[in-house]
C-alpha cells in the first residue's frame, strides 16, 4: 500500500492534482494502471521469494522489475493500447527504489528465524549470520513466530510425536525444510553423501548447458 501511495504521488499527483481521476488521459491512465499492476506483482512475487531461506538477495530486484515492466509494455504493443514510455520507465523507477528500500531496512532489522528438530544432522548445525535457529524442547511451537521448522527427515532418532509435529506443520503452512537443503541454500555449498558409478567424464556438464548458464547469469 505504501508503494502505491508513492507512485500515485510521485508520478501522477505533481501532473494532474489531487483529483486526478476526473483530469486524466487515456494515454497517462493506461501507463497508470500498467506501473500499479506491475508493482502489486513486483512486490508480492519478491515478498513471497524472500522468505525463502537464502533467497534475501538484492540481486533478485533488479532482473524482476526489468521483467515485469517488459512484459507489461509488450502487451501494450501487442493489444495497441496508448501508453507513456516515460511514465513507465518513471514507475520502475519508483518501483526499484521502493523494493531495494524495503529489502535493505527488512534485511538489516528482521532476522530469519528457524525451530531445529534436536536429532540428527540438526544436532552440529552451523552458525550462520543474519539468521537465528531455536532448538525445540518438545514438538510444540509454543505460539513463538518461526519462518519454518528445520529437521534431520532421516534421522531414526525421530520418534512418532515429532513426525505427528511435523506434518501437523505442513498442514498449517509452515514450512518444513531438511537439514541439508537449508544449509545448501543459506551457504550455497553443497554436501555430497557420496558418489554414485559414473563413467570417466560424466561428472562434466555438457558445454551447452555451461553457455546457457553463462548467459542467465550474464543477464
Amino acid at each position: 500500500m505504501t508503494g502505491v501511495v508513492l507512485i500515485l504521488v510521485i508520478t501522477v499527483i505533481p501532473r494532474w492534482g489531487l483529483e486526478f481521476w476526473k483530469h486524466i488521459d487515456t494515454n497517462s491512465s493506461n501507463t497508470l494502471i500498467g506501473v500499479l499492476i506491475s508493482f502489486s506483482i513486483m512486490a508480492t512475487s519478491l515478498r513471497k521469494l524472500f522468505k525463502y531461506p537464502g533467497a534475501q538477495s538484492s540481486a533478485y530486484v533488479l532482473p524482476s522489475a526489468a521483467i515485469i515492466y517488459g512484459l507489461m509494455m509488450l502487451i501494450y504493443l501487442l493489444m495497441r493500447l496508448d501508453y507513456s514510455i516515460q511514465g513507465m520507465i518513471l514507475g520502475a523507477a519508483v518501483t526499484l527504489v521502493w523494493c531495494y528500500i524495503g529489502y535493505f531496512l527488512g534485511h538489516r532489522y528482521r532476522k530469519q528465524r528457524f525451530a531445529l528438530i534436536p536429532f540428527g544432522e540438526a544436532l552440529d548445525f552451523p552458525i550462520l549470520h543474519g539468521t537465528e535457529f531455536v532448538f525445540l524442547q518438545k514438538p510444540d511451537l509454543e505460539k513463538q513466530r518461526f519462518d519454518g521448522v528445520v529437521a534431520d527427515l532421516l534421522s531414526e532418532d525421530l520418534t512418532p510425536d515429532w513426525e505427528k509435529f511435523l506434518a501437523k506443520c505442513t498442514l498449517s503452512r509452515i514450512p518444513v525444510y531438511h537439514t541439508k537443503q537449508i544449509i545448501e541454500s543459506l551457504t550455497g555449498r553443497v554436501k555430497i553423501n557420496h558418489l554414485s558409478e559414473n563413467e570417466l567424464g560424466t561428472l562434466l556438464p555438457s558445454i551447452f548447458y555451461e553457455r546457457i548458464k553463462r548467459f542467465i547469469d550474464f543477464l
